[in-house]
């Protein structure tokens, strides 16, 4: 009888927890982009310990030095700040991202 207490509490601790993270909202990332392609974007967090593979929502606003651009705008070094999480799943809802300071300048 005990064990099955101890079951209930287990499975309650799990939908408890679950629902916390589910209703935490967008986490931000930020780091540098890694590459893009199609509808993702691989972002190396500034730990250079983590990568993010994410999907990027068609609706995501997405940001290049201040100006609108397109996910394919963007290039490998740009230094990335990004919302992930939305409604939908854990989808790129915005990108902010600025040129690579390190990277010669092209006119």
């Amino acid at each position: 009888m005990r064990f099955w207490h101890l079951g209930v509490l287990l499975v309650e601790g799990a939908v408890s927890l679950t629902c916390t993270v589910l209703e935490s909202g967008p986490q931000q990332v930020r780091g540098t982009v890694v590459s893009t392609l199609n509808d993702t974007v691989i972002v190396r967090e500034f730990d250079q310990k983590t990568s993010h593979t994410d999907r990027v929502s068609p609706s995501a606003v997405i940001t290049r030095d201040g100006r609108p651009v397109k996910l394919a705008d963007l290039k490998s070094g740009d230094v990335v700040q990004m919302l992930v999480g939305s409604p939908q799943g854990p989808l790129v809802t915005q990108i902010s991202a600025k040129t690579d300071q390190h990277s010669p300048r092209h006119p």
